[in-house]
């Protein structure tokens, strides 16, 4: 079976792990280049799979809201000066 992306192994361990990194267009926002590191807390792959694609798509959701606030942050600034 394949590994979603972000699935791996820590040497030494039989569990799962998942990391998802931060877009460089957010990267500012974040204190590492590490959104989540975290363990699955499964040995299975296809459970790990099925929980790392959930965490992703919760993570792309976030990430989508943050570029959401950005671009409605950027265009008051640009509304605020073109009043002036």
């Amino acid at each position: 079976m394949t590994r979603y992306p972000g699935v791996h192994q820590r040497p030494g361990t039989s569990y799962w792990w998942f990391c998802q990194a931060v877009p460089a267009d957010l990267q500012p926002r974040f204190p590492s280049k590490w959104a989540e590191r975290s363990s699955l807390k499964v040995r299975d792959l296809r459970s790990a799979n099925s929980e790392a694609k959930r965490r992703a798509a919760a993570w792309d959701f976030k990430f989508s809201a943050m570029r959401s606030e950005n671009e409605a942050a950027s265009t008051a600034s640009i509304d605020m000066t073109q009043a002036r």
